[in-house]
């Protein structure tokens, strides 16, 4: 189930005497709101733990689901003060981040079972799979009868033919394939795929840009073998695949 959030940050605001001592969000005309409230469950929430500074930064990360003591990094950027305070600030500030920071990191090492999935600096380690192959090969053979020599003549073939994935986050994955004609000195094939999973439904798409077979094909469908039936695709044909786009 999916959910969606609407936070009012700092919506509450402060008491002005221009608003006959009212806040701008009771003095403000809100029926859709209220609407919404008179339907819904209304309570109290405690957004910042124990023993930390109350912030957006920190009680954000707690409505959506994340411990603050865990996952908050205790990086914040502030303005500059004069350079007393600021000296005694920077002093306190610099030893509780660090703090943090350290318990941060043995829990984040913690929750991936300590296989390395952070780097030193507490930053998720990112990784693009891919490969790429490139084949070539040469054969000599038999080519056209010469009837003056009354035998045939040698001919020489070539063969490039390459291809190729990459999977730049764990729901995309691109490959293609592709070879390369020396008679003609053009591309002579090229299929390329382009795969996406959607939680619940996936999607291929495949096409042809070049040569004679130009064609595409589109696919999406849910992953329950119950509704297998549950799909859409769309191809060309033999009369539009040469010219569809």
């Amino acid at each position: 189930m999916k959910y969606i959030i609407v936070l009012g940050d700092g919506m509450a605001d402060e008491p002005l005497s221009g608003l006959h001592g009212q806040t701008p969000l009771e003095y403000a005309s809100t029926p859709y709101m209220d609407n919404i409230a008179g339907k819904a469950a209304i309570g109290l929430a405690k957004t910042i733990p124990d023993g930390m500074k109350p912030g957006s930064d920190t009680a954000n990360l707690a409505v959506l689901g994340y411990d603050p003591k865990r996952y908050y990094t205790g990086h914040t950027f502030k303005k500059k003060k004069d350079n007393k305070n600021n000296k005694n600030n920077n002093n306190d500030d610099s030893t509780t981040s660090g703090d943090q920071y350290e318990r941060n990191q043995r829990d984040r090492q913690n929750d991936s079972g300590g296989s390395g999935d952070f780097d030193s600096d507490g930053y998720m380690k990112w990784t693009v799979p891919w490969s790429l192959s490139v084949n070539y090969s040469i054969s000599y053979a038999y080519g056209a009868f010469n009837k003056q020599k009354l035998e045939y003549d040698g001919r020489i073939t070539q063969n490039l033919s390459f291809s190729g994935n990459i999977q730049p986050t764990k729901n995309w994955n691109f490959s293609f394939s592709a070879s390369y004609n020396f008679d003609t000195h053009k591309i002579a094939y090229m299929n390329c795929n382009i795969g996406r999973d959607l939680h619940c439904f996936t999607m291929n798409a495949s096409f042809v840009p070049v040569g004679p077979y130009k064609s595409y094909n589109f696919h999406i469908s849910v992953k329950s073998s119950l509704l297998s039936d549950l799909k859409y695709d769309k191809r060309s044909s033999r009369t539009n695949g040469i010219i569809w786009y």
